[in-house]
């Protein structure tokens, strides 16, 4: 870990998904030493689950280690969902030549929401680390460290990966101490979600089947987005009613499925 003594110029990432929030328990419980800055990217978006879960449980734990260790929160604040509406800031669908679904990975989502806002509100610093909820089953997600656009330099630590932990380490540990168990921190509508999760977030939530189709029509009122769709099902996207059909055909295993894979940067 790159760290000084004082830890001065550590950001903790946290997403509010389980890895993170054992990262946070483990800072709160005083088994890990506490960062300067805790960091979050507050997207907006309309899942309340995750609202009421940081309501109950890390908003608590947030606070008391700001005041106990000196750490300062700071959030950023966007309407991601408006953006996406406006702009295909996100990757998308498209059915490929042999009518199948494929993905395009093009997109500037993380970084216009989570990185660059990171980056204007952290005190600007020559060098920083930030620490990531990353695990060992991620592992091709690791980069060592980046350069920012202002010219600085951030690296990346690691503690799950440092520690061997796995994700379903992390759900197994926080069940045994008796924390309440986050979702996944990845948006709901995410292309990268498989077709599991979101027939599981379609059955669930009676909004999400109208916000993904208006998120497709505003794309397709521009004539070259007009086969570009926000999820794998292209035009065939589930009611709620079909989604809560389908979903009982599956064993949904929350620690495995969907999820963009960069959303603790």
């Amino acid at each position: 870990m790159k760290t000084n003594d004082f830890l001065r110029d550590n950001i903790f990432s946290f997403g509010g998904g389980v890895q993170s929030t054992f990262i946070l328990y483990l800072i709160w419980r005083g088994w890990m030493q506490a960062p300067e800055f805790i960091f979050h990217a507050d997207m907006g978006l309309p899942e309340k689950y995750l609202d009421s879960y940081r309501k109950a449980v890390t908003d608590p734990m947030i606070r008391d280690i700001c005041e106990r260790h000196g750490t300062k929160f700071v959030e950023s604040k966007k309407d991601f969902q408006r953006a996406v509406e406006k702009k295909i800031i996100t990757p998308f669908w498209y059915a490929n030549d042999a009518g199948k679904p494929s993905l395009s990975t093009r997109r500037s989502c993380t970084f216009d929401y989570k990185v660059s806002p990171s980056h204007r509100l952290i005190p600007k610093r020559g060098w920083s680390t930030m620490w990531l909820g990353i695990s060992v089953d991620e592992l091709k997600r690791v980069r060592d460290s980046q350069k920012l656009t202002n010219g600085r330099m951030r690296d990346s630590w690691y503690p799950l990966i440092e520690m061997d932990i796995t994700r379903k380490d992390c759900v197994r540990l926080l069940g045994e101490w008796g924390v309440p168990m986050p979702k996944k921190s990845a948006c709901d509508f995410c292309p990268f979600s498989s077709q599991k999760r979101l027939v599981e977030n379609l059955a669930i939530d009676p909004t999400l089947h109208k916000r993904i189709k208006y998120i497709e029509e505003c794309w397709h009122e521009n004539e070259k987005n007009a086969e570009r769709y926000l999820t794998i099902f292209l035009r065939e996207l589930p009611t709620q009613e079909e989604a809560q059909e389908m979903a009982k055909a599956y064993v949904l295993d929350t620690d495995t499925s969907g999820g963009c894979g960069v959303c603790e940067f």
